[in-house]
């Protein structure tokens, strides 16, 4: 189990936890994406077993149906995961974002990711399994980053710009940011060394270990301020 999955685990039970508040806010779909995210480590776990010694018995019941091929080459699960995320921040943003102008370039953006990805699984379909679509996820990775500095410039522009900080999207997107600016270099970084150097990790935990804090944050944030709300609703 990596250093970051106790705050994985944290941020998914936060959004789990705070659920009613979240409802009917643009964040609630979070609860499915975090818990997502959990099933992709634990599929890691699983996957790491080929290399041990003594695997579990869940490890050996699954080699009965899973190839080898895909149970112990893992880098497609990076693949489902980047275009699961990245389908989710594109849907997350249009959601947020209130001008036309800015929800069509999302739209646009998600169908600019989707090609990317078709194409490049079905060039790239024999080494799915051992190399990272690299050209989607450096489009989805600008897209997300570009449609963060969208939902900034129109709190920027508007009368809630004041209060933003109390606002929870602002720690939902200053963790998206933080992200996508340190796992996507990272990862891009070590495909080009082959895995070698695993200083990439220690960024890529990094980058998961801060944005689920303030992920967390985020809905805490939230749930005190519907909580705030309802109480002045009482006086």
């Amino acid at each position: 189990m990596t250093i970051c999955f106790p705050f994985q685990l944290i941020a998914a039970l936060a959004a789990t936890l705070t659920w009613k508040d979240l409802k009917g806010t643009p964040a609630f779909n979070f609860i499915g994406y975090l818990w997502f995210a959990i099933f992709i480590e634990l599929a890691y776990l699983l996957t790491n077993e080929c290399y041990a010694e003594d695997p579990s018995q869940l490890f050996l019941w699954f080699k009965q149906f899973i190839s080898d091929r895909w149970l112990c080459e893992n880098i497609w699960l990076s693949n489902l995961y980047d275009i699961v995320s990245y389908m989710f921040f594109m849907n997350f943003f249009k959601q947020i974002l209130k001008r036309k102008k800015h929800i069509k370039f999302m739209s646009f953006a998600t169908i600019v990711i989707g090609v990317c990805f078709l194409i490049e699984t079905i060039i790239n379909w024999d080494i799915i399994n051992i190399s990272a679509n690299k050209g989607t996820m450096i489009v989805g990775s600008l897209s997300i980053l570009i449609g963060c500095g969208l939902v900034m410039l129109e709190y920027l522009n508007s009368d809630e710009r004041l209060s933003f900080y109390k606002d929870y999207l602002l720690w939902i997107i200053m963790g998206i940011i933080c992200f996508h600016l340190l796992i996507t270099p990272a990862f891009l970084a070590a495909e080009v060394m082959g895995y070698e150097n695993t200083v990439y990790l220690k960024i890529i935990y990094t980058g998961i270990i801060i944005s689920s804090i303030l992920f967390t944050i985020g809905f805490i944030v939230n749930t005190l301020h519907k909580r705030a709300v309802r109480k002045k609703s009482i006086l």
